[in-house]
């Protein structure tokens, strides 16, 4: 025994794949036997006397590939050999004696350990290279700490996150760790950091996204929230423009009111209003204390409302269409409390339809690469809990924005050479400019009937080309949207299956 040593088997250059190789062994005799079957990632390889030249054959391909034995831990020879007793004993007599007859070939006795892999340059992948952060009952596919540990490697980067299953259905991530790390559980599973790096990567750009499956979880786990519901006393300004719709108008001014405090303020935006009733809901507002100025000439939302944050006195402005209801008591505490959080720039809410039905838990960017509403007509709460924790997003809407007032003046307002469309994109992309995050929170909940007063109106080649103003802004902006998975269906414009609710 004192001759034999224990081995593993250091193999370069494995692709990440599920391909499977056959271990030959060169023999006294000049002849090269086969001694077992290896998967990257766990590996047949065994004690071996002196020195033991051996191959790889791809099953798929039979091409082969010579391969390095090196001394293995004593710790890795008593978890394989407890790993090979627990599967002889499930498995039939013609594998022991398969064992048995394959033990005497130039002292190589099969052990189920594990593949080393080695870098670009032959050096040893070191697991010390990077620490991974996973829950119980997560793993990673076989390959893929190879494939991890070389983008580390390539790319320098702080921190790498991947996608992975669960009961065989795909969770997929968003490319930016901030979406949702900041704010939720998801910095728990299935990342890894640089070995000496703080593990808090919400502060740092220098993350890359893998988007394939590279690990399994066997706990169904829902994402969950870290922290609690924001709220803060300083004042909001709330802007609303509006033209007739009395209907839409009362509701709306019925749910706002019921959440201002004294130190918030409202002022209505009155767009050239006819209807008497719409006319006499204003000047009702009016003497309960609400502000009021009056615009003429053709609609123009950015310059609306514009034109009511230049009367807001508040440190924090909402716009607010008039078609939105239902926000609840406490709306403009949790408002102000979301854009005094340190690194916040705009905060989008959660918006349903009338029937229940989502319509608004972030904005990003349909196959055609133009602003599209993310998972539009969900009744649920998305893949794994995903709308009941805040996250960072590409963009809100407008129909329920809010921004710091000091911010918006800063920016210049919305641009009003956008008057209907994409202005509050802009704005959005002009805040993520500055290096400030716009964040869309569940806290805030509302009914939106969307487009109500102005009426809907499908994609034409004017969004388009107004879509070409915006990326000759921006240039930066591109076709992807870092805060949704790669991966996700931009043409039903859903993040991933809903399993849960199936």
């Amino acid at each position: 025994m004192r001759r034999l040593r224990p081995v593993i088997v250091s193999l370069p250059d494995t692709p990440v794949s599920y391909q499977e190789f056959d271990l030959f062994v060169k023999h006294a005799g000049g002849e090269w036997q086969a001694s077992g079957r290896l998967r990257p990632g766990t590996a047949l390889v065994g004690l071996g006397a002196g020195d033991i030249i051996a191959e790889l054959e791809n099953r798929e391909t039979k091409e082969r590939q010579a391969v390095r034995f090196e001394p293995a831990r004593l710790r890795h020879l008593v978890a394989a050999f407890g790993r090979l007793i627990r599967r002889l004993i499930q498995r039939p007599r013609s594998t022991w004696q398969a064992l048995a007859r394959s033990a005497g070939i130039a002292g190589f006795k099969p052990v189920p350990v594990r593949i080393v892999h080695l870098d670009e340059s032959g050096n040893r992948l070191s697991q010390a290279e990077f620490e991974r952060m996973h829950s119980l009952g997560d793993s990673l596919m076989p390959g893929a700490r190879r494939r991890i540990a070389n983008v580390f490697r390539r790319t320098g980067a702080d921190s790498v996150s991947w996608d992975f299953l669960v009961a065989g259905r795909e969770v997929l991530r968003p490319a930016a760790a901030a979406a949702l790390d900041r704010y939720s559980s998801a910095m728990t599973r299935h990342i890894a950091f640089r070995a000496g790096v703080a593990q808090d990567i919400a502060q740092s750009d220098n993350h890359v996204h893998l988007s394939e499956c590279l690990g399994r979880s066997q706990v169904i786990e829902p994402w969950t929230r870290q922290g609690g519901v924001p709220v803060d006393d300083a004042g909001v300004s709330v802007v609303i423009p509006t033209r007739d719709a009395p209907a839409l108008l009362a509701a709306c001014l019925e749910s706002v009111e019921a959440g201002l405090r004294p130190q918030d303020e409202l002022i209505l935006v009155d767009h050239e209003t006819r209807d008497t009733a719409a006319l006499g809901l204003i000047e009702a507002a009016r003497a309960r204390g609400a502000r009021v100025c009056r615009e003429a000439g053709a609609f123009n939302f950015s310059r609306l409302v514009n034109a009511g944050a230049a009367l807001a006195s508040c440190p924090n402005l909402v716009m607010l269409n008039n078609d939105v209801r239902g926000l609840g008591a406490d709306w403009t505490a949790v408002m102000a409390g979301w854009l005094a959080r340190p690194g916040t720039g705009a905060v989008g809410v959660d918006l349903r339809y009338p029937d229940g039905q989502r319509q608004h838990v972030g904005l990003t960017l349909s196959q055609e690469g133009l602003p599209a509403h993310l998972e539009p007509g969900r009744r649920t709460d998305g893949p794994l809990g995903l709308y009941t924790i805040p996250r960072e997003v590409f963009a809100v809407t407008g129909a329920c924005l809010g921004i710091r007032t000091g911010l918006f003046r800063e920016i210049g307002g919305l641009d009003e050479g956008w008057p209907a469309d994409f202005n509050d994109i802009v704005l959005c992309l002009d805040v993520r400019d500055r290096g400030l995050s716009v964040v869309w929170t569940p806290d805030v909940s509302g009914i939106h009937d969307e487009s109500a007063s102005r009426g809907r109106e499908p994609v034409s080649d004017r969004h388009r080309a107004e879509w070409q103003r915006v990326l000759a802004r921006h240039p930066r902006l591109g076709t992807a949207d870092p805060y949704a998975p790669p991966r996700m269906d931009r043409v039903r414009m859903e993040w991933a299956e809903d399993w849960l609710a199936l």
